[in-house]
Formats: C-alpha cells, structure tokens, sequence
C-alpha cells in the first residue's frame, strides 16, 4: 500500500521497509529494524604506521590536501557506506560526496611538537574541492603553539560542510614553517557523514 500526496510517495515493499519518495526519485528509506538505510557515511585511516614530519605530508607553510601527502598515497583504508558513483577515495585520501547536502566530517589526530616555540604549531582545516574557505566562512584550529611538552593534547577537529554531488571534502592540515611538527598516522582517522 503507498500513500501519495501530490508528487511525494510513501510506500512499503514485501521485506517491511518504508520508502519515501519525491517526485518519483527514492530520497529517503527506513528498512525494518528501523534503520535509515543507504546513508552515506564513511570512517578511514591509513595503513602507514609511522611518524610523519609535515614536510613529508605535502610539506610546510600552506594548506596541504591529503593527496599530496605522498608518504601515505595509496595506503588508506576505508569503510565506505553507499557511496553510489563517488566516496571515499583510497588512493588520495579525498572523500567524493555521492549527494548534495549537509555533511559533518570530523578528524582525530595523534600530534606532536618538537620545540617549546611558535615553530612547532599547525592549522587544522577541512578543504572543499582544494579550498579553505566553505559556508562563507574560513575556521580553522591551531594545535602545538608554543607547546611545553612533545606531545600536542587533544586534536580533534569537526565542522559541518555543505557538498554537492561529486565535491570532495579531505583534511587540510597547515603545517609550520620549522618543520617541527609530526603526526603518528597509526592513530590518525577521518570520518563523515550525511546529515539527514
């Protein structure tokens, strides 16, 4: 049985799953667990299990895409849920938005200093399609600024970006100008998500 209103359908099939539709293209469905299923999401890390100066991760002084940090090319891993005709990208590192919407991505990293000054810092951003700036603004994090011990505490960086279909979205880490500055990529992840 479905019921229309207008140009919008809610239907349900044989195996208990409800289906909603807006002019005739599926945009939303719960399977019978109650679960919205097909929702684009994603979790991904790197099978390099080293320390990783900056300058071996795109190098210093400016934003830095995952796909120029040739030390870990090729070695993500990741578990990648509907990701139709884009996703998560394995060898680069970029995550290719499979529909338009809001989606949060968040990065958790291990982090650390080898100088008590200014030289050691880094900016955490996200970049969409190569680009700091998304949702009109330009926030971005800075971990290791005059840090006092080795290790940095604490990086872990989230914000909401809005993508259309086949825009990619990676981590865009600004390393320091010294050089100081690593990151253990056997602790590091990324994740995103749609939200509904």
């Amino acid at each position: 049985m479905s019921i229309t209103i207008g140009s919008n359908t809610v239907s349900s099939n044989s195996g208990n799953n409800i289906n909603c539709f807006k002019d005739s293209s599926n945009s939303l469905s719960f399977t019978s667990l109650g679960k919205v299923g097909q929702y684009p999401a994603f979790i991904a890390k790197t099978d390099d299990d080293n320390w990783r100066y900056g300058g071996q991760l795109g190098g210093v002084s400016n934003w830095r895409d995952t796909s120029t940090w040739t030390e870990v090319r090729g070695d993500w891993v990741a578990i990648d849920r509907s990701p139709g005709s884009y996703g998560f990208d394995t060898d680069t590192g970029r995550y290719y938005a499979p529909v338009t919407g809001y989606y949060k991505f968040g990065v958790t990293a291990y982090y650390g200093c080898e100088t008590n000054n200014s030289q050691g810092y880094s900016h955490w951003n996200f970049l969409r399609n190569g680009a700091t700036g998304f949702n009109g603004r330009h926030g971005h994090a800075i971990f290791g600024h005059d840090c006092i011990n080795y290790h940095v505490d604490g990086l872990q960086v989230e914000n909401v970006i809005y993508c259309t279909a086949g825009q990619y979205v990676c981590p865009g880490p600004y390393w320091g100008a010294g050089g100081y500055n690593r990151t253990y990529m056997g602790h590091f992840c990324w994740w995103g998500h749609l939200i509904p």
